[in-house]
């Protein structure tokens, strides 16, 4: 489903509800700075450590606007 990858640029995170596992979904700059990415396939993604559907919490940080976006 994604190719985790916890050295990308840009990232989203997934907190597991069940083991506290956090996940690292890489982003593109437009994705990250326009949230344009499914938010359900990362929520309901399963836990690489426990396998788990249960998500707490998802984070992620843009960039700063510019003139190349």
């Amino acid at each position: 489903m994604f190719n985790l990858n916890s050295n990308a640029e840009y990232k989203i995170d997934r907190t597991c509800k069940d083991c506290k596992n956090i996940d690292s979904f890489p982003l593109t700059k437009l994705e990250a700075a326009f949230d344009l990415f499914d938010h359900q396939k990362i929520w309901n993604a399963d836990c690489s450590k426990c396998g788990s559907k249960n998500c707490q919490s998802t984070s992620w940080q843009g960039p700063e606007l510019n003139q190349e976006l």
